[in-house]
């Protein structure tokens, strides 16, 4: 695995946690 690749891995999971972190805010994830 290169160094980019890895670069591209890590943007690709954070940017994944991102959606996640904005998708709590969303009524849509409350769990009961």
């Amino acid at each position: 695995m290169t160094l980019t690749d890895e670069v591209l891995r890590l943007k690709q999971i954070s940017g994944l946690t991102e959606l996640f972190q904005e998708e709590n805010f969303s009524p849509a994830w409350t769990v009961r």
